[in-house]
């Protein structure tokens, strides 16, 4: 059995494949091809298993490596010591040291999404960076507002009445520009979003798991589908403890010489490192 770290970059892989005393038997620098990449483990006179650092373009390689019958695991960096605190880095390095930890069983993993997760996980995330993008240009309107010290009559600047009385606002012309640029980009990503939000409503009525979340006070459709994407299988934690821990829901705990310090929450940590996709 052979052990293969692989350090993907935007163009390029470094491979390094070691053998079970952590000798190197080979190591490349491949084009990021579906072609080239598979025939590298075809030239190996020995199964092996394969680790892949988490980053943002992990997707491509995992399916393709999987698909051909690989053993995959996707690296946390953040909990792998000896490679989030390397202090000499590169592409050598960071394709040998994953194998040689994946050889010695010390590897910190993350679960891998199935591809329909990923796919939910995407259109969700897609209309939560939508959201803020929409959220952003209401502000900006609203700070062009207050630089010229407008009073806005209306509770809501973007309901008719605000749309309307926004229109006729006293702006210089350089301002005027401005908003009216903000107001054609939020319309359009407001669009698009109620259009997300109308197809994750509707995978939410046809999933039995959403509609029993949705029973629960204050958990709507979106909050459903996100729970779902996130947790995909229950049974992967072992007590609803490790669960919270995941989502991150529990405090944070500073202890030194037998002193607690209890902070926040640890909302979104254990996410996004523990579920890459």
């Amino acid at each position: 059995m052979y052990y293969t770290g692989i350090d993907l970059h935007k163009k390029t892989s470094f491979i390094t494949t070691i053998d079970k005393n952590g000798k190197i038997v080979k190591r490349r620098n491949i084009v990021n091809d579906e072609v080239e990449i598979p025939h590298f483990f075809l030239t190996l006179d020995d199964d092996t298993q394969v680790v892949i650092e988490s980053t943002a373009k992990w997707y491509w390689l995992y399916d393709l490596l999987t698909d051909h019958g690989m053993d995959v695991v996707i690296s946390n960096p953040v909990k792998t010591k000896a490679i989030a605190s390397a202090r000499i880095k590169n592409d050598k390095l960071d394709s040998h040291m994953p194998a040689q930890l994946l050889r010695a069983d010390l590897l910190a993993t993350v679960h891998v999404s199935s591809q329909k997760t990923r796919q939910l996980k995407e259109l969700l995330r897609h209309r939560s960076k939508l959201v803020r993008d929409t959220v952003r240009m209401k502000n900006r309107i609203h700070s062009i507002m207050a630089k010229n010290n407008l009073k806005i009559p209306v509770s809501d600047l973007f309901g008719c009445r605000g749309l309307e009385f926004l229109s006729q606002a006293p702006l210089p012309q350089y301002q005027r520009r401005q908003v009216d640029t903000y107001l054609n980009l939020y319309f359009q990503l407001k669009e698009e979003t109620d259009e997300l939000t109308k197809q994750v409503k509707r995978q939410a009525k046809s999933n039995s798991k959403a509609q029993l979340l949705m029973t629960i006070p204050g958990v709507g459709a979106i909050t459903a589908m996100f729970m779902i994407a996130e947790i995909e299988d229950i049974d992967r934690f072992k007590s609803y403890r490790h669960l919270a821990s995941y989502a991150g829901l529990v405090p944070r705990l500073n202890a030194s010489a037998g002193k607690q310090r209890i902070g926040s929450i640890t909302a979104g940590i254990a996410i996004s490192s523990n579920s890459p996709g």
